[in-house]
């Protein structure tokens, strides 16, 4: 039966571990295994919290469960399921030491008919990659390798993991077929089937289409900007029209995918990407943009106000800070307000201080706030 399978979760971040969760949840023996020890004990001393209610509402119900493990140690299962970061270098290009770190692990409990399924984003290719490696490091002849990746939104993962259409990508006949059969265990969403190649790229062909969307929007900002018109008055009036749907402008993309997986395609096709390359870019400079309206604000008040900035996290109702654009804004105006107090406040973030700057978590009020 299905459900005698052993499921073993690599990464217990904001996907893997409400993946471990929903897995659970289900009567699945379940090992959720990550390298930080601290974590570890924090979730086995029912000591974790989480900043979303769902996630921490369904690790309080199954922690006591017996078929629910945390571990330092990965043990032998039926499915290992790889939910690891892959950060991007300076130069754009795709880091891979998590999953490979994560494949070494692997390796040295992988059996021959064991499936390993790749949910981290990766570049087009990593899953042969893949195969080549533990084919190098073991005796498993025909290693199965399924690429299923994550369409997680944080701040509501429970919801996203549960009802979202997701794609699966297999490297062998009848393994991607078995893959869907578990994931059907767990998840209401759809599930379409194609090779590894595939799946990888449907992943960073979503992100990077959000990416050229959120770009147009924060172009129409600076248009706006330019003509001292207001651009969501424009951006409303525009999507009357029945086939225009243009995202609201912001002060720059953050977050862990979409600042990130337009470089994986960007670094290994750089003439067939030019498009993500400009969206990119204008994304990258909005924080930029942002900042001078910010600076002819308070400058326009003729005082030395003290400035206080809401909002540090790179979306709303969340402590993920990571490629936040509030953050390149907090920069911006330390450099340049040199003689004027600046404070932040975040209720959400854990960090106690940024770029020497305390984070309060009780909103003061002062003589100018800049809501970010």
């Amino acid at each position: 039966m299905i459900n005698d399978l052993t499921v073993s979760i690599l990464g217990l971040g904001y996907v893997g571990l409400p993946t471990t969760l929903l897995i659970a949840q289900k009567g699945f023996k379940v090992i959720g295994y990550d390298i930080s020890s601290q974590l570890i004990d924090d979730l086995l001393q029912k000591k974790y919290n989480s900043d979303e209610k769902d996630v921490n509402n369904l690790y309080l119900e199954l922690v006591d469960k017996s078929n629910l493990t945390f571990s330092n140690t990965l043990y032998s299962s039926d499915i290992f399921i790889v939910c690891v970061p892959t950060p991007c270098s300076s130069a754009g290009i795709a880091d891979l030491s998590y999953i490979f770190s994560a494949v070494d692990q692997i390796v040295s409990v992988l059996n021959e008919d064991d499936i390993i399924v790749i949910e981290s984003t990766i570049p087009v290719g990593t899953c042969k990659e893949v195969e080549k490696y533990i084919k190098s490091k073991s005796n498993v002849i025909n290693p199965l390798i399924c690429h299923c990746p994550e369409r997680v939104l944080p701040g509501s993962s429970i919801n996203e993991i549960l009802k979202n259409s997701r794609v699966i990508g297999g490297n062998r006949e009848g393994v991607s077929t078995k893959v869907m059969e578990f994931y059907k265990e767990w998840v209401h969403g759809d599930i379409s089937l194609m090779s590894n190649e595939e799946a990888e790229l449907v992943k960073l062909i979503e992100n990077s289409y959000r990416d050229v969307n959120l770009a147009y929007a924060n172009t129409i900002s600076r248009i706006c900007n330019a003509f001292e018109i207001s651009s969501k008055k424009i951006i409303k009036a525009a999507n009357l029209h029945p086939r225009v749907s243009i995202l609201d402008p912001g002060i720059g993309v953050g977050g862990h995918c979409i600042p990130v997986d337009p470089y994986f395609l960007i670094s290994q096709l750089p003439d067939e990407t030019k498009l993500l390359s400009t969206a990119r870019h204008l994304n990258e400079f909005q924080p930029n943009f942002v900042t001078e309206k910010i600076i002819n604000i308070v400058e326009s008040f003729k005082l030395n106000y003290t400035i206080e900035l809401l909002g540090i996290t790179y979306k709303e109702n969340t402590s993920d800070i990571r490629e936040s654009p509030a953050i390149k804004i907090v920069k911006n105006l330390l450099a340049h307000f040199s003689n004027r107090k600046i404070t932040l406040y975040d209720p959400h973030v854990t960090i106690k201080n940024l770029l020497g700057l305390k984070v309060n978590k009780l909103l003061i009020f002062f003589d100018l706030e800049i809501c970010i």
